[in-house]
């Protein structure tokens, strides 16, 4: 080859690299799947909360698992149970067993039914048992026990201290004992007229399925 022609060569060469290195400067490094600087892609997960944003209207809800629908009042809204309850123990606030409306304020409501086989007697007064088992925090006996309904079926007000309102309705649905348990960590007392009112309007509202 004279000189000439390698010199052509070596000027084709060199405009080849300089174009390659160039394009690389203005393209960046090829991305990896996982993106940019080799850094994790940010990944989006679904909640597997059913969890309802507060409402300016009322809100009708129907329990996945308990048989009954129930209607709650403007600014509420409901997480529904993930599971049956066993019908063991005292279910707390976080129990993946307990259908929970979300109140004003830090207010909630606890919901949860189990198949019984006593009257509402022996049954308030096995509930009143347990929850001096399960929850230390609260005096062994609450404060008053009262006769009430919840829809058309008999059942009992119990009110505790507990460091905070404590309200708990305990009924009979057929063959099934019920519990609604209202909560307001902002009151350090058994009973609230306003929190009652408020509790007694949505359990009037409470029906079941046929």
């Amino acid at each position: 080859m004279n000189g000439w022609a390698r010199y052509a060569v070596l000027a084709v060469a060199v405009a080849v690299v300089v174009i390659a290195v160039g394009g690389w400067f203005l393209l960046g490094p090829p991305r990896s799947a996982s993106g940019p600087a080799g850094r994790p892609s940010p990944t989006v997960t679904a909640s597997s909360s059913m969890s309802a944003s507060p409402t300016a209207s009322p809100v009708t809800f129907t329990s996945p698992f308990y048989g009954y629908t129930v209607t709650l009042p403007a600014g509420w809204s409901a997480t529904p149970a993930a599971k049956v309850w066993d019908g063991k123990g005292a279910p707390g606030s976080e129990d993946p067993a307990v259908d929970k409306f979300h109140g004003p304020g830090l207010r909630t409501v606890h919901a949860f039914v189990t198949p019984i086989s006593v009257d509402l007697a022996a049954y308030s007064e096995d509930i009143i048992a347990r929850n001096a088992q399960s929850h230390t925090e609260c005096p062994p006996q609450p404060e008053s026990v009262e006769s009430t309904k919840v829809g058309p079926d008999p059942a009992t007000f119990i009110a505790w201290n507990c460091g905070i309102l404590i309200n708990l309705v305990v009924g009979l649905h057929r063959d099934q004992g019920f519990q609604f348990l209202f909560r307001d960590p902002d009151l350090h007392q058994a009973s609230d007229a306003t929190d009652q009112a408020a509790f007694e309007s949505m359990l009037d509202t409470v029906s079941w399925r046929p």
